[in-house]
């Protein structure tokens, strides 16, 4: 088991990822536009990833699991939970908007920047469910979480620092 207080830790501060986007959401005056939701609703929902995946496993090992018992069952429900989320959050109009109205050029750069901590995040939770380093589960998992947390971080700083240039009234 990883260390109980790391996790609990992340899951803390995903929290504030998800407080942070909501109170960026009620404070925006776009907060209705495309960009807006596409990212915020981003942020929102890794954050909660976060927090599920980093407490899924201090539940689970209340029932006695360990070793291979614990790590696949929770590796399973993080892949799933993050697939939903990731496929739900793409068929959205706001993140189609976005993603038509941002120049080809900067949504490569994202998405270059973006993929490293994407697909540690799924490798990690493969490799752990698939149970290819038995001994290493916890740390995969534990990386998986983190590169979430990455990720979700990398988002709200391309919202927050991409902001299109506001017209002076």
């Amino acid at each position: 088991m990883p260390d109980a207080v790391l996790l609990i830790s992340m899951a803390e501060i995903a929290g504030i990822f998800v407080g942070f986007g909501a109170l960026i959401s009620v404070r925006s005056t776009e907060s209705r536009e495309a960009r807006t939701v596409a990212y915020l609703s981003s942020v929102m929902w890794m954050g909660l990833w976060v927090v599920f995946a980093a407490l899924i496993p201090l539940g689970v090992i209340g029932f006695g699991l360990a070793g291979r018992a614990l790590w696949l069952p929770c590796s399973l429900v993080a892949l799933a939970l993050w697939w939903i989320a990731f496929f739900v959050a793409r068929l959205s109009p706001e993140f189609r908007t976005d993603v038509a109205t941002t120049p080809p050029a900067r949504n490569a750069l994202y998405m270059a920047v973006g993929a490293v901590p994407f697909l540690v995040l799924n490798g990690a939770l493969v490799l752990t469910a698939v149970g290819v380093w038995p001994e290493l589960a916890p740390a995969l998992y534990t990386i998986a979480v983190m590169a979430c947390l990455i990720l979700c971080g990398f988002t709200l700083f391309v919202y927050v620092f991409t902001q299109p240039e506001r017209q002076s009234r």
